[in-house]
């Protein structure tokens, strides 16, 4: 089926849903259409090729969307996004605050990330467009999160034409070995978008995995007669969200044994229970909190740069007002932290 044709099924039917719900659109495709612009057949391997396709496709994919909405009155909006715009949380509640108002203004926000100036889908570290979804979806505080496919599920034997698990209530090992398999012109698959439904899950929002070529794929998924469905599983809320799965970690702080028993306590990080400083970052970047047996307790944000940090290290308060001239107080606060447990 062609972009168009999928994109007018899918226009058609949410323009008859916006008086229930409100949408946003994670799309990819770009890439693809730039493929067929210039006749190129597989993949390129190449950044900069793939970055070019990226910027030829990206307003034919937008032009697909615009003509196919308009037909139902409904206006669309172009959203770019890089990982960077996740990263600082400025530019992350700017991103919020901007999609809010254009929901707002019924307009549906057409997301996709940038991928010509972002390397991060294309070189496989931001996984897929589905990891973007998630993301969003846990930014925007949505009630669901529709991920679209090609197969109508999950299948129970992880093989076409079998049955498929219709509620998931956790993604374990078990199931992530159903998944296999990347989609031929881009970098997503089942697997993707497992990983991308156990993050929107654990951050409270329910995911359903169905077959975007169906007829009402969208609405059968959220009345419960389609797809497979992974129930949500809140652990975290609030800027913890954004801790926990908004942003990347810049660095990594080592504790010795009592520091680590003591923020698992309940305790804010105080520098004299920091070993080690690894990493790059500035103050208000999150880190990761590793024990003494190298694993990792927590992430959080952190009040100091990596430089101060390994100044400061092993030292307690008042030597390090001495030192620096100034205190912050904790080096992270116990408000500002995300246990691994809570992300299971």
């Amino acid at each position: 089926m062609k972009a168009e044709q999928l994109i007018g099924n899918l226009a058609k039917e949410l323009s008859s849903l916006k008086g229930k719900h409100r949408f946003i659109i994670v799309t990819s495709g770009a890439i693809k259409l730039g493929m067929d612009k210039l006749g190129i057949r597989s993949r390129p391997r190449d950044l900069n090729k793939l970055q070019a396709c990226a910027a030829i496709g990206q307003p034919m994919l937008m032009d697909i969307y615009s003509t196919a909405f308009s037909r139902h009155g409904v206006n669309t909006a172009q959203v770019l996004l890089t990982q960077d715009d996740f990263n600082d949380r400025v530019r992350y509640l700017n991103m919020r605050n901007a999609l809010l108002e254009l929901v707002e203004m019924c307009a549906i926000p057409i997301v996709n990330e940038n991928d010509t100036v972002s390397v991060h889908e294309l070189e496989g570290i931001f996984s897929d467009n589905d990891e973007l979804a998630a993301l969003l979806a846990i930014g925007m505080d949505a009630e669901a999160l529709v991920l679209l496919s090609s197969v109508d599920g999950l299948m129970r034997d992880g093989k076409q034409g079998s049955d498929i698990i219709s509620e998931l209530s956790d993604i374990d090992e078990t199931i992530f070995s159903l998944a296999n398999g990347k989609s031929s012109s881009g970098t997503g698959g089942m697997l993707s978008k497992l990983r991308a439904a156990k993050k929107a899950s654990l951050a409270g929002v329910k995911v359903i995995i169905t077959n975007g070529r169906k007829k009402n794929c969208v609405q059968e998924a959220l009345e419960g007669k389609a797809g497979t469905l992974i129930k949500p599983r809140c652990r975290v809320t609030g800027k913890k969200k954004w801790i926990a799965f908004g942003t990347r970690e810049k660095g990594e702080l080592l504790l010795n044994k009592c520091a680590a028993d003591a923020i698992k306590k309940g305790a804010s990080l105080l520098a004299v229970g920091i070993v080690e400083c690894k990493g790059s970052f500035n103050k208000g970047d999150v880190v990761k909190i590793i024990d003494a047996n190298g694993h990792v307790i927590a992430k959080g944000i952190s009040n100091y740069s990596s430089a101060e940090i390994t100044a400061i290290k092993g030292r307690n308060s008042s030597e390090i007002e001495k030192l620096m001239g100034y205190a912050y107080g904790s080096v992270l606060y116990r408000d500002n932290m995300v246990f691994s447990s809570d992300l299971q």
